[in-house]
């Protein structure tokens, strides 16, 4: 669809019709003032497109924040613009899936993740083991105590300590050792031990990472 910023686009918007105005939250030229207006659309789903929307504008967060909607609130919740007190309170959410996406999200508190890194749901405390800006105690917790999805998250992170890559690194988990070979923060000793290890796949995806490290040292989150 193109031309939601013209007049008629306004009328879709208050259109009694649902159709009308799911299909006009699918714009790709969708306007900040459109957006505001459709984030306290009626209908979830008008919402929940409404706050996919790669533009949406910063100022429409809070409502999202409160949204009625579990998967609302979750979208919103991953949104790298939330201001620090909706994450803070997000974190807290009922809904699992939402606090999964405060854990993913790179602007929530290091203290925040924290707490996450504890939460009972299994795929909130992989989230946070996959952030890049979850703190170091965290993801030490992460890799020592839960379960092996976890440690495979933890193994990729491009933020793992040495300590913690050393230790996964010696995990019988041949996938374990394999995503630490991969990780272009591993130290350089750590690639040359594992470029030796028995799985040819370990091996030769170390080789690989030492020589990216090499030619492009600086490491890209995950």
């Amino acid at each position: 669809m193109s031309g939601a910023s013209h007049g008629w686009a306004r009328e879709a918007a208050m259109n009694p019709n649902v159709h009308v105005r799911r299909r006009l939250a699918e714009a790709e030229d969708l306007t900040a003032d459109l957006m505001l207006l459709m984030v306290s659309d009626s209908d979830a789903d008008v919402r929940l497109t409404v706050a996919s929307q790669p533009t949406l504008p910063a100022a429409a967060l809070p409502a999202l924040a409160q949204d009625a909607d579990g998967i609302v609130r979750g979208v919103a919740a991953g949104n790298v613009d939330m201001p620090t007190a909706l994450l803070v309170s997000l974190a807290s959410d009922p809904d699992p899936w939402v606090r999964e996406r405060v854990a993913g999200n790179r602007s929530t508190p290091p203290e925040v993740l924290a707490s996450l890194a504890l939460d009972p749901d299994l795929a909130v405390r992989q989230s946070v083991a996959w952030n890049p800006v979850a703190p170091t105690a965290a993801l030490k917790t992460l890799a020592s105590q839960y379960d092996e999805w976890t440690r495979l998250r933890v193994a990729g992170n491009v933020s793992a300590p040495a300590d913690v890559l050393t230790s996964l690194a010696a995990n019988e988990d041949d996938e374990v050792r394999s995503i630490v070979a991969g990780n272009l923060s591993a130290p350089e000793d750590l690639l040359r031990t594992l470029a030796d290890d028995p799985d040819p796949e370990v091996a030769e995806r170390a080789a690989g990472t030492l020589w990216w490290q090499e030619h492009c040292p600086e490491p890209e989150a995950p």
